[in-house]
């Protein structure tokens, strides 16, 4: 999947979502941040039940239907090595 948007679902508090964003400051990755607790809408669409979550987002391929694929990756290990092969 070659997403068109990344959203990066972290909580206001949540020790591994600092970790995250210092290690994703250092290395020059920019995405969108969201909070979580602000956005819980969102949370449900994509179905984030943990922070740190990567959620890909790939606009519809025809432009018509509205359906937009996404992709959910979840804690801290695992949305580096996300970013260490892309």
């Amino acid at each position: 999947m070659k997403p068109n948007r990344m959203l990066l679902i972290c909580g206001k508090n949540c020790m591994p979502c600092r970790q995250l964003e210092a290690w994703m400051q250092e290395n020059n990755i920019e995405v969108e941040r969201v909070f979580g607790e602000d956005n819980l809408d969102l949370c449900r669409k994509y179905q984030v039940m943990r922070a740190p979550t990567l959620v890909l987002i790939e606009d519809p391929v025809d432009g018509v239907s509205g359906y937009e694929a996404h992709e959910t990756i979840s804690g801290f290990e695992d949305i580096k090595s996300y970013f260490e092969q892309h």
